[in-house]
């Protein structure tokens, strides 16, 4: 069984690593926020609304329940969620070929 916590450093350093790969350089060709609710999901909804109002030209989230935070806070900056399940499922996307609306990425 994966650990939450461990499971969430990989998948941030494989993030890091693919805008390395892009081409993409923290605080030269793009600036990243990270904001982290320290696994207590009542900070959710506070964090999204921070993040919203810094207008960023996408948000990345990391798991199922913030990307239902995401998709309630905003439908017009993209959303890319790293992992997170039953998506289809939980109305999140149409299908994960063709997402629709504002999230998208890989579950």
């Amino acid at each position: 069984m994966r650990s939450g916590p461990a499971r969430a450093v990989r998948a941030l350093e494989a993030f890091r690593q693919r805008l390395c790969d892009a081409s993409y350089v923290d605080g030269q060709t793009l600036a990243v926020e990270y904001l982290y609710a320290e696994g207590k999901a009542e900070r959710y909804a506070g964090l999204m609304r921070e993040v919203v109002r810094l207008e960023p030209d996408a948000i990345a989230v990391a798991a199922t329940g913030m990307a239902q935070v995401a998709r309630q806070a905003t439908t017009t900056i993209p959303a890319v969620f790293m992992f997170a399940d039953q998506l289809v499922a939980m109305g999140l996307v149409a299908s994960l070929a063709r997402p629709g609306g504002n999230l998208t990425g890989r579950g």
